[in-house]
This record gives C-alpha cells, sequence and structure tokens, in this order.
C-alpha cells in the first residue's frame, strides 16, 4: 500500500486540473483566418461562405459574427446611391429594403444620365456628318423625356437626403426668410 500523506489529494487535484486546463488549450481552434475571410467577404459586400472543410467548425459562430459585422457596415443604405451613381452593380449581400432601394434609385439615375450623354454626342455627330433628320428629331425628343426624367430622379434623391440640394433659384435664394 501507498503511503498516504496531507498533501496526496491536493497535489493529485491540482495536477488533474492542470492537464485539463492544458487539454482544452490545446483544443481551442485559432479562428483568425476564418474571421479575416470573413470580415474581408463581408467588406465587399459578397455572401458568407463558410467552409467547414477549409475551417474548424468552432470557428463558424466567430466567422459569422465577423461576416455580418463587415457587412453591416458596408451595406450602409447611404452609401448605396453614390456606389450605383457609379455604376457598381448592387452586392449580393446587401439585401435590406433601404439599401435595394436607395441602389435602385441611383442605378435608374446614372442609367439615364448615361442614355442622355449618348444621345447628346450622337446628335453633335449627327450636325457633322448629316445624319437623317427625322433620326435628329427623334433622338431631340427623347432627349427632352430624358431631361424630365433625370430632373425628376434628382429632385427625388435631393428630399432622400442622397443628393446635395441644387443651387437655388435666385428668386429664391433673395426672398426674405420667414422667422
Amino acid at each position: 500500500m501507498m503511503p498516504t500523506t496531507k498533501y496526496s489529494a491536493p497535489l493529485l487535484l491540482c495536477s488533474t486540473v492542470l492537464a485539463l486546463s492544458l487539454t482544452a488549450c490545446q483544443q481551442t481552434p485559432d479562428c483568425a483566418e476564418a474571421v479575416s475571410t470573413a470580415t474581408d467577404l463581408g467588406s465587399r459586400g459578397q455572401l458568407a461562405n463558410f467552409e467547414q472543410s477549409e475551417f474548424d467548425e468552432a470557428c463558424q459562430s466567430e466567422y459569422m459574427a465577423a461576416w455580418e459585422q463587415a457587412r453591416d457596415a458596408f451595406c450602409d443604405p447611404e452609401t448605396a446611391f453614390d456606389r450605383a451613381m457609379t455604376g457598381s452593380a448592387k452586392p449580393p449581400a446587401c439585401e435590406r429594403p433601404a439599401y435595394i432601394r436607395n441602389h435602385q434609385l441611383g442605378a435608374n439615375l446614372h442609367a439615364l444620365r448615361d442614355e442622355k450623354k449618348t444621345i447628346e454626342e450622337n446628335l453633335a455627330r449627327g450636325e457633322v456628318d448629316n445624319t437623317a433628320p427625322q433620326q435628329r428629331q427623334t433622338w431631340r425628343m427623347r432627349l427632352r423625356v430624358l431631361e424630365r426624367e433625370v430632373s425628376e430622379l434628382e429632385t427625388l434623391a435631393r428630399i432622400r437626403g442622397l443628393m446635395a440640394p441644387a443651387e437655388l433659384p435666385p428668386e429664391v435664394r433673395d426672398a426674405p426668410q420667414s422667422q
């Protein structure tokens, strides 16, 4: 029989706790790469794609939290209009209704401005190369419609606070301000 001392039980308990702690430390996965990948996807408006073959399954909750945080920052509805005005497509992860609405308004305005610019170039070229008068008349009529549509969409964007106010006309600018 093994002699027992008053220190044996606490020593055994401490060594067991230490062994379990070291085992737990070794099993905690390093999720830094998963979090980095998720943050990158979210900050570009891309959909999350957690691959269990690529990352430890224990990292999934950290991955999704990092992706959602980055996606929410990227998919801010205030930025949607400006992105669309540069011709950028709607990112697949940006699904909030306010983002979609602002992006669609910017995309429509961008497309109309592009069409207007093309027609103006065609008219200028048509005067020089003697394009048929009927074709030039068609372009002029479409240009008038586009000018109205662009103006209406710009007004809507200003109402929503997505565009800076247009310069005020002189009669409004010079009018006395009510207090």
